[in-house]
Protein backbone atom coordinates (compact mmCIF):
# COMPACT_ATOMS: atom_id res chain seq x y z
CA UNK A 1 0.00 0.00 0.00
CA UNK A 2 2.84 2.62 0.70
CA UNK A 3 5.75 2.43 -1.67
CA UNK A 4 8.80 4.24 -1.56
CA UNK A 5 10.43 4.73 -5.05
CA UNK A 6 13.22 4.07 -5.72
CA UNK A 7 14.55 3.76 -1.58
CA UNK A 8 13.91 1.17 0.30
CA UNK A 9 11.43 1.49 2.85
CA UNK A 10 10.07 -0.08 5.93
CA UNK A 11 6.98 1.15 7.62
CA UNK A 12 4.17 -0.81 9.61
CA UNK A 13 1.01 -0.89 10.77
CA UNK A 14 -0.78 -2.92 13.66
CA UNK A 15 -4.42 -3.60 12.91
CA UNK A 16 -6.76 -3.05 15.87
CA UNK A 17 -8.94 -5.71 16.74
CA UNK A 18 -10.34 -7.01 19.86
CA UNK A 19 -8.79 -9.56 22.31
CA UNK A 20 -4.88 -9.61 23.72
CA UNK A 21 -3.31 -10.10 20.02
CA UNK A 22 -2.94 -7.66 17.08
CA UNK A 23 -1.78 -8.56 13.51
CA UNK A 24 1.02 -6.40 11.71
CA UNK A 25 1.27 -5.91 8.11
CA UNK A 26 4.89 -4.85 7.22
CA UNK A 27 6.04 -3.10 3.54
CA UNK A 28 9.57 -3.32 3.06
CA UNK A 29 12.32 -3.99 0.52
CA UNK A 30 13.99 -5.36 3.38
CA UNK A 31 11.62 -8.34 4.24
CA UNK A 32 14.96 -10.79 5.67
CA UNK A 33 15.83 -8.07 8.12
CA UNK A 34 12.88 -6.97 9.20
CA UNK A 35 11.76 -11.05 9.38
CA UNK A 36 14.35 -11.78 11.45
CA UNK A 37 14.27 -9.32 14.00
CA UNK A 38 10.74 -10.04 14.63
CA UNK A 39 11.71 -13.77 14.91
CA UNK A 40 14.78 -13.35 17.26
CA UNK A 41 13.62 -10.04 19.47
CA UNK A 42 9.86 -11.17 19.54
CA UNK A 43 9.93 -14.83 19.04
CA UNK A 44 7.18 -14.74 16.36
CA UNK A 45 6.47 -16.63 12.81
CA UNK A 46 6.03 -14.53 10.03
CA UNK A 47 4.33 -14.92 6.93
CA UNK A 48 5.52 -13.87 3.40
CA UNK A 49 2.14 -12.38 1.48
CA UNK A 50 2.72 -11.29 -1.58
CA UNK A 51 1.91 -7.77 -3.06
CA UNK A 52 1.75 -5.64 -5.75
CA UNK A 53 1.56 -2.01 -6.75
CA UNK A 54 -1.54 -1.50 -8.04
CA UNK A 55 0.15 1.30 -10.43
CA UNK A 56 4.07 0.41 -11.12
CA UNK A 57 3.12 -3.42 -10.63
CA UNK A 58 6.32 -4.29 -8.94
CA UNK A 59 6.30 -7.40 -6.90
CA UNK A 60 6.64 -6.34 -3.39
CA UNK A 61 6.94 -8.34 0.15
CA UNK A 62 4.40 -7.44 2.87
CA UNK A 63 5.32 -9.47 6.13
CA UNK A 64 2.68 -10.54 8.05
CA UNK A 65 2.69 -11.33 12.14
CA UNK A 66 0.39 -12.28 15.21
CA UNK A 67 2.13 -10.26 17.81
CA UNK A 68 0.53 -9.96 21.69
CA UNK A 69 -0.39 -5.54 22.77
CA UNK A 70 2.38 -5.94 25.01
CA UNK A 71 4.78 -6.75 22.05
CA UNK A 72 3.49 -3.33 19.58
CA UNK A 73 6.06 -1.19 21.32
CA UNK A 74 8.91 -3.78 20.39
CA UNK A 75 7.68 -4.31 16.45
CA UNK A 76 7.58 -0.25 16.45
CA UNK A 77 11.14 -0.23 17.28
CA UNK A 78 12.35 -3.01 15.25
CA UNK A 79 10.07 -1.20 11.87
CA UNK A 80 11.67 2.62 12.92
CA UNK A 81 15.07 1.17 12.86
CA UNK A 82 14.95 0.11 9.61
CA UNK A 83 12.85 3.52 8.11
CA UNK A 84 15.76 5.31 9.83
CA UNK A 85 18.16 3.32 7.45
CA UNK A 86 16.16 5.10 4.61
CA UNK A 87 18.28 7.95 2.41
CA UNK A 88 17.06 11.82 3.64
CA UNK A 89 14.68 11.98 0.60
CA UNK A 90 11.89 9.91 0.44
CA UNK A 91 9.01 9.32 -2.73
CA UNK A 92 5.76 8.02 -1.82
CA UNK A 93 3.65 6.21 -4.36
CA UNK A 94 -0.18 5.32 -2.90
CA UNK A 95 -1.78 2.85 -4.01
CA UNK A 96 -5.61 3.16 -2.67
CA UNK A 97 -6.19 -0.68 -3.33
CA UNK A 98 -4.42 -1.53 -0.42
CA UNK A 99 -7.20 -0.10 1.42
CA UNK A 100 -10.15 -2.11 3.37
CA UNK A 101 -12.53 -2.65 0.61
CA UNK A 102 -15.41 -0.78 2.60
CA UNK A 103 -13.63 2.20 2.08
CA UNK A 104 -13.30 1.62 -1.76
CA UNK A 105 -16.07 -0.06 -2.72
CA UNK A 106 -15.04 0.23 -6.47
CA UNK A 107 -11.07 -0.48 -5.99
CA UNK A 108 -10.10 -3.14 -9.21
CA UNK A 109 -8.34 -5.57 -6.98
CA UNK A 110 -9.90 -5.81 -3.33
CA UNK A 111 -7.47 -6.81 -0.57
CA UNK A 112 -9.29 -8.39 2.07
CA UNK A 113 -8.44 -7.14 5.54
CA UNK A 114 -6.60 -3.94 4.12
CA UNK A 115 -5.82 -1.08 5.56
CA UNK A 116 -8.42 0.95 7.98
CA UNK A 117 -7.80 4.48 6.93
CA UNK A 118 -5.95 5.42 10.31
CA UNK A 119 -3.37 2.44 9.41
CA UNK A 120 -2.21 4.18 6.20
CA UNK A 121 -2.24 7.81 8.04
CA UNK A 122 0.14 5.87 10.08
CA UNK A 123 2.02 4.28 7.60
CA UNK A 124 1.89 8.15 5.71
CA UNK A 125 3.19 9.81 9.17
CA UNK A 126 5.93 7.51 9.89
CA UNK A 127 8.09 8.93 7.35
CA UNK A 128 7.54 12.17 7.99
CA UNK A 129 7.77 11.61 11.97
CA UNK A 130 11.19 9.95 10.84
CA UNK A 131 12.69 13.16 10.09
CA UNK A 132 12.81 12.07 6.24
CA UNK A 133 11.96 14.84 3.26
CA UNK A 134 9.04 13.32 1.60
CA UNK A 135 10.11 14.64 -2.05
CA UNK A 136 6.74 14.24 -3.23
CA UNK A 137 3.99 11.55 -3.94
CA UNK A 138 1.38 9.88 -6.16
CA UNK A 139 -2.08 8.31 -5.46
CA UNK A 140 -3.06 5.55 -7.55
CA UNK A 141 -6.37 3.54 -7.93
CA UNK A 142 -8.92 6.67 -7.17
CA UNK A 143 -11.81 5.50 -9.63
CA UNK A 144 -15.05 7.07 -7.78
CA UNK A 145 -18.49 4.69 -8.58
CA UNK A 146 -21.19 6.52 -10.89
CA UNK A 147 -23.72 7.19 -8.00
CA UNK A 148 -21.29 7.08 -5.06
CA UNK A 149 -18.76 9.57 -4.08
CA UNK A 150 -17.45 8.13 -1.08
CA UNK A 151 -14.72 6.19 -3.02
CA UNK A 152 -13.55 10.26 -3.65
CA UNK A 153 -14.23 11.30 -0.72
CA UNK A 154 -11.26 8.66 0.90
CA UNK A 155 -9.15 9.48 -2.08
CA UNK A 156 -9.66 13.07 -0.80
CA UNK A 157 -8.79 12.52 2.59
CA UNK A 158 -5.75 10.39 1.43
CA UNK A 159 -4.16 12.99 -0.68
CA UNK A 160 -4.97 15.46 2.56
CA UNK A 161 -2.69 13.32 4.22
CA UNK A 162 -0.35 12.77 1.84
CA UNK A 163 -0.29 16.95 1.54
CA UNK A 164 0.05 17.63 4.84
CA UNK A 165 2.73 15.46 5.70
CA UNK A 166 5.01 16.59 3.48
CA UNK A 167 4.40 19.85 4.26
CA UNK A 168 5.59 18.70 7.57
CA UNK A 169 8.47 17.05 6.43
CA UNK A 170 9.80 19.89 4.65
CA UNK A 171 9.23 22.11 7.58
CA UNK A 172 6.28 24.19 5.75
CA UNK A 173 3.74 23.04 7.97
CA UNK A 174 3.44 22.38 12.14
CA UNK A 175 2.51 18.76 13.29
CA UNK A 176 1.22 20.34 16.45
CA UNK A 177 -2.44 18.80 16.44
CA UNK A 178 -1.87 15.65 14.68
Amino acid sequence: PVHAVPVEVAVETVLEGGGTVRTAMIVTNKPEDVSARVIEDLERGVTYLEGRGGYTGNSRPVLYCVITRAEVATLKTIVNEIVDQLPQKVYISFDIDGLDPKLCPHTGTPVPGGLEFYQAQTLIQAVAKSGKTIIGFDLNEVAPGEHDDWYANVGARILWQLCNWMGVSNHLLSASGQ
